[in-house]
């Protein structure tokens, strides 16, 4: 006849104890009747959580990081980069918050500029990309955001290539479909670049000049 363990017990209890000669104590050893061996296994956790803890802390810092850098990003566009058509920054408007790399993905992708900007309504655009770790950035999607209508993101253009290679790349698109309908863009728009998993990578505002 087969014993049934009591379901009443927590799983803990129904594992056997280590013996001392098996050289280690987990959380069912009787430290009572073993306090050498329990004393080790104690120094083994005291040296082990703090490290453990450590990571849970940056882990968690590390997401918090995220999702205020996703609330900027779909903020009001305030002000863009001036850049040439050859992609240089010409210098006459710049913006520290424009282009940035989000916390997730910092060491693993760096976002250029968009260029050129300002830029004509029917003008290509283009946002270039240096990708450094593999198996790190699951594809690019760019969207621009629009603001008090009922569409308020656009898609532009993507790279579904999931996990991105390594290297240089870039999404380009035409001015004209910045406004999300058949009006002429004019004014500045915000884009926002996001992965195949919806995690923001990047931000950064276009203007449009007739």
């Amino acid at each position: 006849m087969h014993l049934r363990p009591d379901i009443n017990r927590p799983a803990s209890d129904l594992l056997p104890a280590p013996s001392v000669s098996q050289g280690g104590f987990g959380p069912n050893a009787d430290l009572c009747r073993y306090p050498a061996a329990g004393a080790g296994y104690l120094y083994r956790v005291s040296r082990t959580l703090p490290l453990i803890l450590s990571l849970l802390l940056l882990s968690c810092g590390h997401q918090d990081d995220q999702r205020e850098f996703e609330k900027e990003a779909y903020s009001q566009p305030s002000g863009w980069v001036s850049t040439n058509f050859q992609g240089n920054p010409t210098g006459d408007h710049s913006d520290p918050d424009d282009w940035r790399t989000a916390p997730f993905f910092q060491g693993a992708i760096e976002i250029e500029p968009a260029y050129p900007n300002p830029a004509p309504p029917n003008e290509q655009i283009y946002v270039d990309f240096d990708v450094s770790l593999p198996d790190a950035v699951m594809g690019i999607q760019a969207f621009v955001l629009h603001y008090n209508t009922n569409q308020p993101i656009s898609p532009l253009d993507a790279i579904e290539t999931s996990p991105l290679l390594p290297g240089l790349d870039g999404l380009q698109f035409t001015a004209s479909r910045l406004s999300g309908s058949n009006a002429t863009p004019s004014g500045l728009y915000r884009i926002v670049l996001f992965d195949n998993r919806e995690n923001i990578i990047s931000y950064g505002d276009i203007m449009i000049e007739p």
